[in-house]
């Protein structure tokens, strides 16, 4: 019986731990988010089969240890339960992803586009867990999924074949040739 006490007290520890620091991580997203106009891409519901399948393993896990008896079963049944419950609700900001043409948020930074240096596969990552790596011309590398990256990539095309026909590069050499043509020329 102390067993099922001490892992229903730990749940609630943990739970009430991660509740502060998604509490933190929203406010600071917030205020990224409020400054800029971003669009938002969910992919919390794609992830949402993996949490009701534990829920449904843990439920079964907990009756079956409850009509057995046995207090370690229902103690892991209840940790399991309250992660599987938990996470989604803990991880929600954590499953969006901020975006628009210049700029997008990762892991609760503001990331240019510009400032990418390279978008790879995260190393000895199994393939089918789909994570990438954004690594930033500072070498800061920000794990990630496939598809996010996919948006990124695509954000990147769009600006690359913007840039050419409105760099200020171009305007500025523009001027500046002007003004060196017109003081070459005698009046």
């Amino acid at each position: 019986m102390n067993i099922i006490l001490l892992s229903f007290i730990a749940s609630i520890a943990t739970t009430i731990f991660m509740v502060v620091q998604r509490r933190k991580k929203k406010a600071v997203i917030t205020e990224l988010v409020a400054n800029n106009f971003f669009q938002e891409y969910n992919y919390a519901k794609k992830l949402l089969w993996f949490f009701i399948s534990f829920a449904v393993m843990g439920s079964i896990m907990a009756y079956l240890s409850f009509l057995e008896g046995k207090d370690t079963g229902i103690a892991v049944s209840i940790i399991l339960l309250f992660v599987v419950f938990g996470e989604p609700i803990i991880m929600y900001p954590d499953l969006r992803f901020y975006y628009n043409d210049t700029s997008c948020i990762l892991e609760d930074k503001l990331i240019r586009y510009k400032s990418i240096k390279e978008i790879r596969r995260k190393p000895m990552s199994p393939a089918f867990l789909k994570q990438m790596e954004v690594i930033t011309i500072n070498n800061d590398k920000i794990k990630t999924r496939k598809d996010i990256t996919e948006i990124i990539e695509i954000k990147i095309k769009e600006q690359a074949e913007a840039k050419p026909e409105n760099s200020p590069k171009k305007k500025r050499k523009a001027k500046k040739s002007k003004k060196s043509s017109s003081e070459k020329t005698p009046d």
